[in-house]
């Protein structure tokens, strides 16, 4: 049997030799480790290849999100209520309407934010003239007034063209309101004649038709004439009503303009009146006029449906 020493020798021998393999294996890998070529990371895109527009584009929608993500000031509560004031008390009678008020109170109020953020974007961006953003154009500001020079006092310039209007442009004069307020009090709504007894009265020639419906006519003229046209004439009489009327000649006659628009329109009311008698669809007040058959040589309706046409327009053709 081998001693202990030679046997402890051995060992330790064998322990060095697989160190030194371990060693140069190692020594061998890493030589080759570093000789071997390194892959190359993924390349990065260079600035260059976004374009100088789209870069552009970029910035515009950043500024614009920015400018609009802006906190807007809240609408005034008193802006609400004259809204609400301006829908009449109608609207309101039923209670689908009332559940309809915050709703549309609540789309108001978008409404507002939309134009206030859309306003400012006009005041703080100026949109590129892009391709890419031609469907987000912004309408510009509008201009200001043209020719309006506000550097010099204006308040005397303005009550001297003020007092030209008003000399010149006699319907805002005091009297001419009042001749409006009397015409629209007494002629406002009426007619010539009342065409409702026509019918009730049974059947009537001709020639009754028109004198009854003259006669109206007429009484009606001279009930204006006692009232209407008396007020009208007392009205520029009386020195105290109208002691700043000029006595001119264009006064008068925008006076004269004016009454003959409500005597228009007074003959307008009387003349669709007279035609809606004869109106087949509405029988309640459709005359009814005597008619005789005649039997002589020749079988004949009096009066002819030629005369009967005439003398039924005679009454619309004398109108002035």
């Amino acid at each position: 049997m081998p001693l202990p020493d030679a046997r402890v020798d051995r060992r330790h021998r064998l322990s060095e030799a697989r160190m030194n393999e371990a060693i140069r294996a190692y020594e061998e890998a890493a030589k080759s480790s570093r000789s071997r070529v390194s892959i190359p990371t993924e390349p990065q895109l260079p600035s260059l290849v976004i374009s100088e527009e789209r870069m552009q584009v970029n910035r515009y929608r950043k500024l614009r999100q920015f400018v609009e993500s802006r906190p807007v000031a809240p609408i005034a509560e008193s802006c609400l209520n004259a809204i609400m004031k301006r829908v009449p008390i109608e609207v309101f009678a039923g209670l689908v309407p009332q559940r309809l008020v915050q709703p549309l109170l609540d789309e108001v109020v978008l409404d507002y934010k939309k134009s206030m953020k859309l306003n400012t974007v006009q005041h703080v961006l100026i949109t590129p003239p892009l391709k890419a953003l031609q469907n987000e154009l912004i309408p510009p500001l509008p201009q200001e007034p043209i020719g309006m020079d506000f550097s010099t006092p204006w308040r005397t310039k303005f009550l001297l063209s003020r007092k030209h209007i008003m000399n010149k442009l006699h319907i805002v004069h005091p009297c001419m309101t009042k001749t409006l307020k009397i015409c629209h009090s007494l002629l406002a709504g009426t007619k010539l004649f009342d065409g409702s007894n026509f019918r009730s009265t049974g059947s009537i020639t001709v020639e009754l038709f028109q004198n009854d419906l003259m006669n109206q006519c007429r009484k009606t003229e001279e009930k204006f004439m006692l009232s209407w046209f008396l007020k009208i004439v007392k009205l520029f009489s009386d020195s105290d009503q109208c002691k700043s009327t000029d006595k001119s000649e264009s006064f008068y006659r925008s006076l004269s303009t004016l009454i003959s628009i409500q005597l228009k329109e007074l003959l307008i009311r009387t003349v669709v009146a007279y035609v809606q008698l004869f109106d087949l669809s509405c029988k309640e007040h459709l005359p009814l006029f005597e008619m005789q058959l005649t039997l002589d040589d020749i079988m004949d309706i009096y009066p002819n449906p030629e005369d009967f046409k005439e003398a039924i327009l005679e009454p619309v053709k004398e109108a002035p």
